[in-house]
């Protein structure tokens, strides 16, 4: 009866004891590991770095359900560059490089005539002083009284606009010069005939340089003196081709 009883206790004390589990046996297949339940981006899981797709992934984009999102990418966009509105690609350069051509070609026109005008001043000048013919002596007097209003205003218009006089033509300059020079050294007829030649070679030369510029220079002021100076170029110019110096009242 005693011997029954320790068997019992020892036979319930063994069933107590917590069993070891046993290490996988050669061959026998690995335990698969816990599937990680899928992201609401579609990635596989927070832990996996090379899986995981954010809501705001540019690439992908994959929306609530996987699927692809609908982002487009904008054409020839710069990465980190917001695009300017309203603007084009290589607009701004060009409209600046046409409007830097217009002024430098208002400017060259304004100059040339700016020489012209303070050269027939100087030639009138002259005339005044050294001719004894009526004729010549009053389209002297009409000529500084023309080319200096035409003058003035013609500074006025290129002050209004920032225009120097730095455009002018250093060559032409010269040559204005030498005329005017050569013009001092002569008397009675020798003078009247070079000096009637010179302002006709002046006008001729004005005149022509306003009929092509009003063709091409568009600035609505420019445009507006030129025209008022044509036919003051054009009377001068008719009138010497007309003077007969030593005829009085020619």
């Amino acid at each position: 009866m005693l011997l029954r009883a320790l068997s019992l206790v020892v036979v319930m004390a063994a069933g107590c004891v917590p069993q070891r589990d046993e290490p996988n046996k050669p061959g026998a297949p690995e335990q698969a590991p816990r599937e990680t339940p899928s992201g609401t981006n579609g990635s596989r899981g927070t832990d996996d770095a090379q899986g995981a797709r954010g809501t705001d992934d540019a690439v992908g984009n994959r929306g609530m359900d996987g699927t692809e999102g609908r982002r487009e990418a904008t054409p020839n966009a710069t990465p980190g560059v917001a695009p300017t509105p309203g603007t084009q690609t290589g607009a701004p350069a060009a409209s600046q490089d046409s409007a830097a051509e217009a002024v430098a070609a208002t400017a060259e026109v304004l100059a040339a005539l700016h020489q012209i005008h303070v050269h027939e001043i100087a030639l009138a000048t002259l005339a005044a002083e050294k001719s004894t013919d009526p004729g010549l002596r009053s389209y002297a007097e009409q000529e500084t009284r023309d080319h200096t209003q035409a003058d003035a205003d013609l500074v006025k218009l290129a002050t209004a606009k920032g225009i120097s006089w730095k455009q002018a033509d250093p060559a032409r300059y010269a040559e204005q010069t030498a005329s005017v020079e050569m013009l001092r050294g002569l008397d009675g007829a020798a003078f009247d005939r070079a000096y009637l030649q010179e302002t006709l070679k002046d006008h001729e030369r004005g005149y022509t340089l306003v009929e092509t510029s009003l063709t091409t220079i568009q600035d609505p002021a420019t445009k507006a003196e030129l025209t008022r100076l044509q036919p003051i170029l054009q009377a001068h110019r008719d009138r010497a081709r007309q003077l007969r110096p030593g005829e009085q009242g020619s």
